[in-house]
């Protein structure tokens, strides 16, 4: 009877024992440490739970992106909350672990230009991408933060993405009597301009000139691009020109004067011949030009300068 009872207490420590010893180790236990950037490690938490919870159907991430817009010009320092808009410029993607890739994102409203960064699940990302695309306008609701990897001020803690319309005023002419421009060097003026053929004429169009002149350095090569711009039942007219480079041709190239001791006659004669080399070749191949213009009739002169300059140079 005693020994059963000794047994019971020595059984009831060893349980007392084993639950003190299990509390030390649950109060031993190591606190959760976080990698990174607090703020990033909680923007996480927060933009998981938040996907797709919006009452707006317009909404394509996060909750809301209801306030005030401010222009990123004055978006200084970690001010708070803020509601920004703007168009996306670049995106880039970084896979992650956990399954998880990080969108970073350059947004302007052009006064200043911010990044913005959200964490999404690699099974969400197709579907955002979907509807968050580089070149579209968009408004995003977030927390300016100096980020230690871009060194900068960056748009975290997103809470909301919401697509918006282009808010960008179009630049038009609106005189009554349209310009004709009859001075333009494009990007075959080598060192001196960097206008895209295409880019300009398409413009001219949309401003409702009627006509629209390449003058490039010395050079043809823009002609067949700019023929390609336009069709043959459209008003619009290209006027194909070129800035060239004349000389006086009833003057010597080398004239004799009292100090031609390095120079002798059979110098000359070289230099007169190639002058009238050139200038025949000249004349040669805007003839050419010309009547192959006509040919094709119109006075365009859209053809390829080195191929009807090769059989005369």
């Amino acid at each position: 009877m005693v020994m059963s009872q000794i047994k019971k207490v020595e059984s009831e420590k060893k349980d007392s024992d084993a639950e003190d010893g299990e509390g030390s180790k649950e109060e031993k236990k190591p606190q959760r440490s976080y990698s990174g950037n607090f703020f990033e490690e909680r923007a996480r938490r927060q933009e998981f739970s938040q996907r797709r919870r919006s009452k707006d159907p317009d909404v394509i991430y996060g909750k809301d992106c209801d306030g005030e817009v401010v222009p990123l010009e004055e978006i200084v320092d970690e001010i708070g909350q803020v509601v920004v808009r703007g168009q996306i410029l670049k995106m880039e993607l970084r896979e992650i672990r956990r399954e998880r890739t990080i969108v970073s994102f350059h947004i302007t409203d052009f006064t200043d230009t911010i990044v913005g960064k959200i964490f999404i699940a690699n099974d969400q990302l197709p579907e955002f991408l979907d509807l968050f695309e580089k070149g579209k306008f968009y408004k995003v609701k977030g927390m300016p933060r100096m980020d230690t990897f871009e060194h900068d001020l960056t748009l975290s803690s997103i809470s909301g993405i919401k697509p918006i319309p282009d808010f960008t005023e179009k630049r038009m002419d609106k005189s009554l009597e349209k310009r004709v421009e009859l001075h333009l060097h494009t990007v075959m003026s080598d060192l001196d301009s960097v206008v895209d053929i295409k880019k300009v004429i398409n413009q001219a169009k949309a401003w409702g000139h009627p006509a629209m002149a390449i003058t490039d350095h010395g050079v043809l090569q823009a002609f067949p691009i700019a023929n390609h711009c336009i069709t043959m039942d459209e008003p619009f007219k290209i006027i194909y020109g070129v800035e060239g480079y004349l000389v006086d041709d009833l003057k010597e190239l080398v004239e004799k004067t009292n100090n031609t001791d390095n120079i002798d006659d059979a110098q000359v004669d070289a230099l007169k011949s190639g002058k009238e080399k050139l200038m025949n070749s000249a004349q040669k191949l805007f003839a050419k030009v010309y009547e192959q213009s006509q040919a094709a009739g119109s006075a365009t002169g859209s053809a390829d300068a080195g191929a009807v300059a090769a059989p005369y140079l």
